[in-house]
């Protein structure tokens, strides 16, 4: 491919022409997602939790924040299993909390109707 010079664009023109447009961290995880040629951002924020590499401790916890300003916040495991999400938006909160077998297994879900709260400073969070 001699002589074969791509044309060079900056991040805000490819981000409001293409249909998925992404922004990393220095740990290789996405900060930023745009989608359908810039309509509609959001952003992402990972805070690891130095729990025990186990099936029901939570490993990282990640926040979405979508496009109207309500969060996603998901719990996952060490092999990135959901084990905790709650949609917020507007002060009404719904939260889906998920177990786990010693290989992995979903074991239990509980649906919004019946979780009203958690406490994210337990490994198992609560």
């Amino acid at each position: 491919m001699d002589g074969f010079n791509p044309p060079i664009s900056d991040d805000d023109v490819l981000g409001d022409s293409a249909d998925n447009y992404f922004e990393y961290n220095s740990d290789r995880r996405v900060t930023k997602e745009v989608v359908y040629g810039g309509s509609q951002t959001f952003l992402f924020d990972d805070t690891p939790s130095g729990n025990t590499s186990d099936y029901n401790p939570w490993a990282m916890k990640t926040v979405e924040t979508l496009q109207d300003g309500s969060e996603m916040k998901v719990y996952t495991n060490f092999i990135g299993e959901v084990l905790l999400k709650e949609l917020s938006s507007d002060g009404d909160r719904w939260i889906e909390y998920y177990q786990f077998d010693g290989a992995g297994h979903e074991i239990l879900r509980a649906e919004p109707s019946a979780i009203s709260n958690y406490i994210n400073t337990l490994a198992n969070l609560g």
